[in-house]
């Protein structure tokens, strides 16, 4: 038929279907009934997979799993079919289950292209954000209520979602009343909701819904907010926000670097360390206060003060210097000369006027003299090999190798940090740093100092310092009490578990009536090493001793033995776990104060430094 000219030609547009293919009534019958079948008959087969610690499995490892068992399990040979067909119509069309049954449930959007990466805790997979966020919850609910808490579950892949209903009794219908389907559970998304429940066996389910209520309160600062679903048959469920949103008013804070922020939040991601909100201020704190933020810090006046004292006399003509032990007042030209230029360079150095000297100028000075001496003490080798001049001259020769000791952003010991990363582990984690498989120090030195050109760059450097020496020592002061990141700060100054340690001193000096100077040390340890040097007994140690012998009937003569592994002990739980603090402390296991040392650097105890730490991160 024509159109005529009055009648307009109109196109319309086509109508985009629903987001769910339609299903008329008709067919949702014969669809659930098929369905149906499908389910009822694959549950015997699916419920015996191996499927232990496997909440990331994929829908292809699990129709190969379905095989496997089936063909292993011959019995079950019958239920191969209708599960791979079960299991392929939720891979492909679990959309329309929503038109199908009544869900409970929203359809959650697909995890993200990238893989994210989940640590085990508990029973259940969490990403390192949420598991750091629920342990600091589970410390701070303990310390309130007395009660432990326990991870569920966490992420829970599609597939195997598949897994767990299969294991619901009843209709298809009745199983998707009470467990989502695959691609609707919130467990699914990146990052999953956690299900908490209190650990172990509780009588009064009514007790428990109101202490579990009360975990908002109690955790809302690390982020947890409940999510209690309106089915009471459901578990109660709790979500974190992101990272990127619980950090987010430290990243935007005025007085912290951009740069350094960035750095901080990728050393997070790199070493899955992520302390609380106020846990990271008072980190940032510490640098802030150690190092003003820089890599590789200007030296102050305070530190060349030291330097001068340490080492004014060291390239001394004297016999109280070392090159005047060595040569007996006899140098080269060339010798002469050098030794010269080292004592020009050294004035510099130390010129508390001069504030253009770094720490890495410092440290190249005393390279350059250790390599300086080592040469001398070869060219008079037959007099270094004289008793008591040749131990006094290596040491002082040695001196120059490890000195100095504290570089980059938080002042991390060099020495100590050399000592933990030497061997098999630090190899496989830092090959940059080892070269013919033995710890190069002078690339770690240059890495701690940020320079461009060290092995690991700044974003790896970061990872490593809260992986290795920030993160286990903050850990050891998480008992949920408001003093614990003070203590964390205080140890900055006066070493790791020195808290710990002077609480334990001022217990054996209360119970001796002896006299003990609190400082954290239990034992003398050798030269710029963490190890315990017990070819001397300390105050602490002879005190302990003395001690024992008045308290026979409950302590042992083998309690000295036990005393050593006590003094050696690096983290709090090795420390607090030992039967000998325990049969000490007694109930004031776990109470620590600040050790009553003074640096001579900063001039301040550790208790002072950790209240101005405080002080600035509350600024932030």
């Amino acid at each position: 038929m024509l159109l005529s000219a009055c009648q307009p030609l109109v196109f319309r547009a086509k109508k985009k279907g629903p987001l769910y293919p339609y299903i008329s009534r008709f067919e949702r019958p014969k669809e659930q009934k098929k369905l149906e079948a499908l389910f009822q008959q694959s549950r015997s087969l699916i419920q015996r997979l191996p499927m232990k610690n496997r909440q990331e499995i994929t829908f292809r490892e699990l129709k190969s799993l379905l095989k496997k068992t089936a063909y292993r399990e011959r019995k079950y040979i019958k239920a191969l079919r209708p599960a791979l067909a079960w299991v392929t119509y939720l891979e492909h069309r679990a959309n329309r289950l929503k038109n199908l049954y009544q869900l409970p449930y929203h359809w959650q959007a697909a995890p993200r292209p990238t893989k994210t990466s989940y640590l085990a805790y508990d029973h259940a997979l969490a990403t390192p954000f949420q598991v750091s966020a629920f342990r600091h919850c589970k410390v701070f609910f303990h310390q309130a209520t007395g009660k432990d808490l326990e991870l569920n579950s966490g992420f829970r892949s599609p597939a195997y979602q598949i897994y767990l209903t299969a294991f619901m009794r009843g209709s298809l219908k009745r199983v998707f009343t009470h467990a989502a389907p695959p691609f609707y559970s919130r467990h699914q998304k990146p990052e999953p909701d956690l299900s908490i429940s209190l650990k172990g066996a509780v009588r009064n389910k009514r007790a428990e819904k109101k202490l579990l209520k009360s975990l908002p309160h109690h955790c809302r600062e690390f982020g947890f907010k409940s999510r209690f679903p309106k089915n009471p048959a459901l578990r109660f469920e709790f979500h974190l926000s992101t990272e990127e949103r619980y950090y987010r008013p430290l990243a935007k804070s005025a007085k912290i670097p951009s740069k350094l922020w960035k750095l901080f939040a990728q050393g997070m991601e790199r070493s899955q360390f992520y302390p609380s909100q106020q846990g990271a201020k008072v980190i940032l704190a510490m640098a802030a206060k150690e190092s003003s933020w820089k890599w590789n810090p200007a030296l102050p006046r305070g530190k060349k003060r030291v330097l001068k004292t340490r080492f004014k006399e060291a390239l001394s003509l004297t016999e109280q210097g070392i090159t005047g032990k060595l040569t007996r007042l006899f140098l080269t030209p060339e010798q002469a000369k050098k030794k010269a230029e080292l004592k020009a360079r050294f004035a510099r150095i130390s010129n508390e006027k001069n504030i253009h000297i770094h720490e890495w100028d410092f440290y190249q000075w005393t390279q350059a003299v250790h390599r300086f001496l080592q040469e001398l003490a070869k060219d008079h080798q037959n007099f270094t090999q004289l008793g008591e001049v040749a131990f006094d001259v290596q040491a002082k020769i040695d001196r120059f190798y490890k000195e100095p000791q504290t570089f980059g952003l938080w002042q991390i010991n060099v020495n100590h940090l050399a000592e933990k990363l030497k061997g098999k582990y630090g190899q496989k984690r830092y090959p940059e740093l080892f070269r013919h498989q033995r710890l190069n120090r002078h690339e770690l030195v240059k890495a701690l100092s940020g320079l461009p050109e060290a092995a690991l760059n700044r974003e790896k450097t970061m990872g490593l310092l809260l992986k290795e020496v920030i993160g286990p020592h903050y850990w050891d002061h998480q008992q949920g009490k408001k003093q614990d990141l003070a203590f964390f700060a205080s140890e900055n100054l006066s070493g790791p578990l020195s808290t710990y340690r002077a609480a334990l001193q001022a217990e054996i000096a209360l119970k001796s009536g002896k006299t003990l100077t609190l400082d954290g040390d239990l034992a003398y340890f050798f030269p710029y090493s963490t190890k315990t040097d017990f070819s001397r007994l300390s105050q602490t140690q002879r005190t302990f001793i003395l001690y024992l012998r008045k308290q026979r009937k409950i302590y042992s003569q083998t309690q000295k033995k036990a005393f050593k592994k006590l003094a050696q002990a690096t983290h709090a739980p090795e420390l607090l776990h030992s039967p000998l603090y325990q049969k000490l402390m007694g109930k004031k296991a776990g109470k620590r104060i600040f050790a009553q040392i003074k640096s001579g650097l900063y001039q301040q105890s550790p208790k002072s430094y950790a209240r101005k730490v405080l002080a600035l991160a509350n600024s932030y």
